[in-house]
């Protein structure tokens, strides 16, 4: 009887996967979105007037917002 409501629990749980997995990637996406915007204007406001380099587009900022992602992956500083 124990073994059948774990199997449950276990189908219960893989039928949510999908949509959590889709919540998941939407937020993710729409952050990344947001984030290049700072980068877009941080970029146009300095760039064009220390080295005179062109600006960029929204499109450019994640572009380089991805980029830099990985070159650059953030690791949380373990804390004791």
């Amino acid at each position: 009887m124990r073994d059948v409501t774990n199997i449950e629990k276990s189908i219960n749980a893989m039928k949510r996967l999908p949509g959590v997995l889709f919540t998941t990637i939407m937020i993710v996406t729409i952050m990344d979105l947001l984030l290049a915007f700072p980068i877009k204007w941080a970029w146009n406001y300095t760039m064009t007037y220390l080295f005179g380099l062109p600006t960029i587009t929204w499109a450019h900022a994640f572009c380089l917002l991805y980029l830099l992602t990985m070159l650059w992956k953030i690791t949380p500083i373990p804390t004791k």
